[in-house]
């Protein structure tokens, strides 16, 4: 068995092994009441699941090993220029790959078209394991065109790719886990990598909780960037997105089509959104073109028309001169004959 089928095999492996886990575990100590159906969104997440599991066997197993397996041979990347071994490349690889998803996630968050799809995610109205397989494939297929440029800019090995991807998938599982993490125990985990409480503040309608709390692995990125942020109560977090709170505007086909209809949250960073809304009329910057476009082409009929009438006066006016001018002509012509 080659690599890929077996990185394909150990992802599968461990995206079905720690969802039962997980949900065992969560279901025994749960930190709260889900609003939402059981069944209902676990049909939405596991759908999901289930679509981006054949579009991540691609990519993933043939697409990214490729790529990974011919930069290695290449001998091209960061950590082959700096002649890191095998084992030092794996551990490179998850940290620093884990470093730039970071940065992945925080650009999410800040620019309108990667908004788009990463709100799916967002927005589930509770958080549990299955939130960790709620991503667009749009999003996935984003993530994997990123990590092509940073496979071969870094040089990751095909054994750190896949040590990164089962990682990440294992943590996205823990963090998302509607589970109840005793003290001191939460505290000293969150030292090093990212547990459900801080990511549960991620997840939060609040923007500002909601722009924090970034890191996908280890919580150092945070701590370090400046985005870490603990001082909410748990228990007052509500899950989810203010536009999406009702469980009708969040069903499969919904979730689906997200990306591509309606407006751009105001939980986009306001440098980089075009499309927030302005102080004054509340409208998004895109619903102000086209009505300034509408005024426009408005005015232009308006000009199109006065000219009509214009030039219509015009010649009725030339057609009065004339006929005046042929009357006396008519006239002139008469008195002159002999």
């Amino acid at each position: 068995m080659d690599l890929a089928s077996g990185s394909a095999l150990w992802h599968l492996a461990f995206s079905v092994g720690g969802l039962v886990v997980w949900l065992i575990v969560e279901t025994w100590w749960p930190f709260r009441v889900l609003v939402q159906s059981r069944l209902s969104r676990y049909t939405i997440n596991l759908s999901i699941a289930g679509g981006n599991t054949l579009l991540l066997s691609v990519l993933f197993g043939s697409v990214l090993l490729t790529w990974s397996h011919q930069v290695m041979t290449a001998q091209t990347g960061l950590f082959n220029l700096v002649g890191l071994g095998d084992e030092a490349n794996v551990i490179a690889s998850v940290v620093v790959m884990d470093l730039v998803f970071y940065g992945v996630h925080r650009a999410n968050h800040a620019v309108p078209v990667l908004w788009r799809f990463h709100r799916a995610h967002h927005s589930d109205l509770d958080l549990d394991v299955t939130t960790a397989f709620r991503f667009h494939p749009g999003e996935v297929l984003i993530s994997a065109l990123i990590k092509l440029p940073a496979i071969w800019a870094l040089g990751v090995s095909p054994l750190g790719l896949v040590s990164f991807e089962i990682g990440l998938l294992a943590a996205a599982q823990f963090q998302h886990s509607n589970l109840r993490v005793p003290e001191p125990y939460e505290t000293i985990v969150r030292r090093v990598l990212v547990t459900p409480n801080m990511h549960r503040i991620h997840h939060s309608t609040v923007r500002g909780e909601h722009n924090s709390n970034f890191s996908t692995i280890l919580s150092v990125w945070d701590r370090l960037l400046g985005t870490y942020r603990m001082n909410v109560h748990q228990e007052d977090i509500r899950i989810g997105l203010l536009e999406y709170q009702d469980p009708r505007a969040v069903s499969l086909t919904r979730v689906v089509w997200m990306p591509f209809v309606g407006r751009c949250s105001r939980t986009c960073s306001r440098s980089f959104c075009m499309m927030r809304r302005t102080q004054r009329n509340g409208l998004g910057m895109v619903c102000v073109l086209r009505k300034r476009l509408w005024i426009a082409g408005f005015r232009s009929a308006c000009f199109y028309s006065r000219m009509r009438s214009m030039s219509r006066e015009k010649g009725i006016a030339r057609r009065r001169g004339v006929r005046i001018l042929k009357t006396c002509w008519s006239g002139y012509s008469a008195r002159v004959q002999p």
